[in-house]
């Protein structure tokens, strides 16, 4: 893939030619090529061989007939060209790709291969309406389906490219794009850049260009870089901090860090929508998300390091394991990504800092399932427009599972999956794949829950009646629960059935918090083993608690957790 672009901030203009190579790999003889292009980018394009058969301009869609066939092995060029410039006069901002200070453009700015699932309309009443038939938003997840796994999730019609990219700005702008710096010059007043993937990669293109000033390190020999604003230079520390950590930790635990380079780049928060974006070797994080945060407060949650550690994360589970595009493989990118930064977070700031995010993504889950109008999947088959399952609930059961089996185990599963599927080529790697090298890991009286934590949902209604201490003879306290378990199996249609509860649940006891904290230090904090109904709780503690219950820190996905911990009284 070869791209040449021309931007043009002081009129939010751009010319973009794109040079692309296409092979068949496939077995069959390729009779046709799908483009698609993005609304209001007038878009001229060429394919050797290709004659236009069919074009759908409301759609942004068209098919070209191959003749004669391509077969395998072959290969054609694609010769696609966009020049773009916004109406002379508008009354809102029709375009917000490239701005006067701040110019994205992401993958859907480019002419995309191939049928594109996500384009069509999702959501049972929304087809209904339309007079379509039911249809998951992305192909059901099936053990059988080999040739499934030939296509992975970022671009289902591309295996690993070259890259090589040539930008043309302003001349006091920097321009960035995946790969090595190969060289800048100037012309006529504008600032070229061209960059260069080192090996082939996920075809995953972004363009960014602003004002920037750039903050640099290095990390084992790699170029660490931050893009950003001049006046937002406030949390560049941390979230440096938090890619060196997040390189250190991925590359000790799971494998070598794949590039030369590591880059977060600033971009205006309407240009999109979204925190922060992973691509090959960059990450695109929001002025709005991380960049102006106020972060001055010491016990804040330091949302510029998490960000920056999950997008990076992201190296691992997303640019060396390819998910395939099937239900399934959001989970296995941005439920790792979010397990990694977790394990990242909780190693510099503490499990108090961890178990307060944890705390958001339990209201977070609870809230979206509520609000859900198709079926509620199981994590394992999360569709890829359930981001409260493959981020929050995602979240919550890597976080049980690393309380229940250990951090060593959860990390030598990943490794071992990266070993087995990590070289970029298919066939991809699915969840079931994810769920067999957690279980070789899991000891076997815990594959149960394994089982429920992945392939089922499962929800939890535990209580604290009540906490009670007293004084015993040598100076300790003895500390009595009185606690309600409930376990309900959900089908994600909204039936429930209570199902037997006989699991180990951890209990804790705490001292009075410190200022800003939601607990105190733990006096006590041990698995036991619990039953539905009513269970008595007994235990002693050298010190008087403030509070005690049970499941203290929410590692079951709690409907009522408010009730988990209540204030210790005397008997």
């Amino acid at each position: 893939a070869s791209y040449s672009i021309d931007l043009f901030p002081e009129r939010r203009a751009f010319k973009l030619k794109t040079d692309l190579t296409l092979e068949n790999t496939d077995s069959e003889p390729q009779t046709t090529v799908i483009l698609n292009t993005r609304r209001g980018f007038p878009t001229t394009v060429r394919i050797d061989r290709g004659h236009l058969q069919e074009d759908y301009p409301d759609l942004m869609c068209s098919i070209y007939r191959l003749d004669p066939p391509l077969m395998k092995g072959e290969s054609i060029h694609l010769h696609a060209s966009v020049d773009y410039a916004p109406p002379a006069a508008e009354l809102t901002l029709s375009n917000a790709l490239v701005l006067q200070n701040g110019s994205f453009l992401q993958p859907d700015s480019f002419t995309l291969i191939g049928y594109r699932r996500l384009r069509e309309l999702h959501g049972k009443t929304l087809r209904r309406e339309n007079n379509l038939e039911d249809r998951s938003a992305q192909q059901p997840l099936d053990p059988t389906d080999q040739r499934a796994r030939q296509r992975h999730m970022l671009d289902p019609y591309g295996h690993l490219v070259y890259i090589e990219t040539v930008i043309g700005t302003a001349a006091d702008q920097i321009a960035v794009a995946p790969g090595t710096l190969v060289k800048t010059w100037q012309q006529k007043d504008r600032q070229y850049f061209q960059y260069r993937m080192e090996s082939p990669t996920v075809h995953n293109p972004v363009i960014l260009s602003a004002k920037f000033k750039v903050a640099r390190e290095v990390w084992n020999g790699v170029d660490t870089e931050i893009y950003y604003h001049p006046d937002h230079a406030w949390n560049v520390p941390d979230m440096m901090l938090g890619m060196h950590r997040t390189l250190e930790y991925g590359s000790r635990h799971f494998s070598p860090y794949q590039f030369s380079f590591s880059r977060v780049l600033e971009f205006p928060r309407v240009c999109n929508d979204t925190r922060g974006i992973a691509f090959p070797g960059i990450m695109p994080y929001s002025e709005s998300s991380g960049f102006t945060s106020d972060l001055r407060d010491p016990a804040s949650f330091n949302s510029a390091f998490y960000v920056v550690s999950h997008e990076i994360a992201h190296q691992w589970w997303g640019y060396q394991l390819l998910s395939a595009d099937v239900e399934g493989g959001k989970f296995l990118a941005e439920t790792l990504a979010d397990y990694t930064a977790m394990m990242v977070l909780e190693q510099e700031f503490g499990a108090e800092i961890t178990r307060r995010f944890l705390r958001n993504r339990t209201r977070h889950y609870l809230q979206s399932r509520v609000a859900e109008t198709d079926s509620e999947h199981p994590l394992g088959r999360s569709r890829i427009d359930q981001d409260y399952l493959f981020y929050s609930k995602g979240s919550l059961v890597m976080y049980q599972l690393r309380q229940l089996i250990g951090e060593d185990r959860i990390n030598t599963a990943l490794r071992n999956l990266l070993q087995k599927f990590g070289g970029g080529n298919p066939p991809y790697a699915t969840s079931l794949d994810l769920l067999e090298s957690l279980r070789q890991q899991t000891p076997i009286e815990h594959h149960q829950i394994l089982d429920e934590l992945f392939n089922q949902i499962t929800l939890f209604q535990n209580q604290t009646r009540g906490a009670t201490a007293q004084k015993l003879a040598n100076n300790t306290w003895q500390v009595t629960l009185q606690v309600e378990c409930r376990k309900i199996k959900s089908d994600g249609d909204g039936t429930e059935l209570d199902i037997p509860f006989e699991q180990f649940v951890e209990v804790g006891a705490f001292s009075q918090p410190k200022e800003g904290r939601r607990f105190g230090e733990p006096l006590y904090q041990k698995q036991h083993l619990l039953k539905s109904g009513t269970n008595s709780i007994t235990f002693n503690t050298t010190e008087r608690p403030d509070t005690a219950g049970i499941d203290p820190f929410l590692l079951l996905i709690d409907r009522t957790p408010e009730d988990n911990v209540v204030e210790v009284c005397d008997p």
